[in-house]
């Protein structure tokens, strides 16, 4: 429940502003949530993933949670110089520039969450953490809706969801975090050393992963403008949510995986992995279908936008969306095998052709151009990730082997 009011959280907000303050507004708002979504992974920095997975407990929730607020607070620093730099070279208006800051503030809050969940999630109650992050979703959308129909400002109701947000995560996930052991954040320099050099990889790949996945925002916001952006947003909600309820299948199993790869039992490993990705690919047919009969009348509706012409670039954006969810959910498993060093490789060469080709392909192709040149990286990426996934998988069961002969 948690992820699928996650999933349909920016959907309900921008049906909303569509039909109260316009698309230029719905814009806005679906390029500050792509943005805060890429800031997210400042703080959160790659260490739910690996926090979650620590069985052996290396480090204690308090160092992870110290760890944490130093991340958060490099995200608040990292929002404000941003949405200060926009607002002199790209001209953003004050609105804007605050719009972008506050959604960002309520990701802030989230990945400050995120770490007490993690650290439930390691001690087996993730459902714990799950109300946590149900409530939070949740005052998110009611106060957009109050924002919006008492204030008709964008700016004062991401204020108001940043307001509401903080107050969940106290009432909730922080409030119960002391039953799994102490919640005061220790700040150890050894330990903040250790966990960066573990993190930084992860927190690399996590980026750049988001980073390729909003490059075509950020190219629509440079050429196309407001409305362009909020079009693209609608034909793009589908994409976000595969994501999203993919992560929401494999998530509650990272620590099961975790205990499958550290007691060497390869073949079940295996098996799960090849689970997963079945599921994934089963989603995605089945998305894919939707999509194509009904899915350009059916977003027309929720958002009250025409996108007719569009059905090819939503099916077309659906399969990146996959392979999105793909590189999401290798990016775990060789996290899982702390072969994370690896994973750098892959992402820089899809971050690089992105970089390089986004604004051109935007600018010369519109919203085609945006939806192709992402699932065409995305695909490439996925490809080269699942051959690290195989590679790290024989390479275990091969030292597994030579250990029993051993023995």
């Amino acid at each position: 429940m948690a992820s699928m009011v996650l999933a349909a959280q920016s959907v309900l907000v921008m049906m909303i502003l569509t039909r109260t303050i316009g698309m230029e507004k719905a814009g806005i708002f679906s390029f500050a949530h792509s943005n805060a979504n890429l800031m997210y992974f400042i703080g959160e920095f790659g260490a739910r993933r690996y926090q979650a997975s620590d069985v052996k407990e290396k480090y204690s929730p308090s160092e992870y949670y110290g760890f944490r607020i130093l991340t958060t607070s490099l995200m608040v620093l990292v929002l404000a110089v941003f949405s200060v730099y926009a607002s002199i070279t790209r001209g953003y208006t004050a609105d804007k520039a605050l719009t972008i800051f506050f959604v960002g503030m309520c990701l802030v809050v989230q990945a400050l969450s995120d770490g007490y969940e993690a650290n439930m999630q390691q001690k087996g109650r993730l459902d714990i953490a799950a109300k946590g992050a149900f409530t939070r979703s949740s005052s998110l959308i009611v106060a957009y809706l109050i924002g919006i129909f008492a204030t008709r400002s964008l700016v004062v109701s991401s204020a108001l969801a940043f307001g509401l947000a903080a107050c969940s995560f106290l009432l909730t996930v922080f409030r119960y975090s002391s039953r799994f052991g102490e919640r005061k954040p220790l700040f150890k320099s050894s330990t903040i050393r250790g966990l960066f050099i573990a993190l930084v990889p992860i927190f690399a790949t996590l980026f750049l992963n988001n980073y390729i996945a909003n490059a075509p925002k950020y190219a629509i916001d440079d050429a196309l403008g407001d409305e362009i952006q909020a079009l693209y947003g609608f034909l793009f909600m589908p994409s976000y949510a595969i994501g999203v309820v993919c992560n929401f299948i494999f998530n509650p199993i990272i620590v099961s995986y975790s205990k499958l790869w550290t007691e060497n039992k390869i073949k079940e490993f295996r098996r799960l992995v090849g689970r997963q990705m079945l599921i994934i690919t089963g989603l995605t047919v089945l998305a894919l279908i939707a999509a194509f009969l009904l899915g350009i009348p059916v977003l027309s509706l929720v958002f009250g936008a025409d996108l007719d012409g569009y059905r090819k670039e939503l099916c077309i954006l659906i399969l990146g969306g996959s392979m999105w969810a793909f590189c999401t959910f290798f990016t775990t498993i060789i996290t899982i095998m702390r072969k994370q060093n690896n994973l750098l490789v892959g992402y820089l060469i899809a971050a690089a052709v992105m970089l390089l080709a986004s604004k051109k392909v935007v600018t010369s192709y519109g919203v085609t151009g945006a939806a192709v040149l992402y699932t065409c990286v995305m695909m490439l990426l996925a490809i080269m990730l699942f051959a690290f996934c195989m590679i790290g998988i024989a390479s275990q069961k091969k030292k597994g082997s030579m250990s029993d002969a051993v023995s």
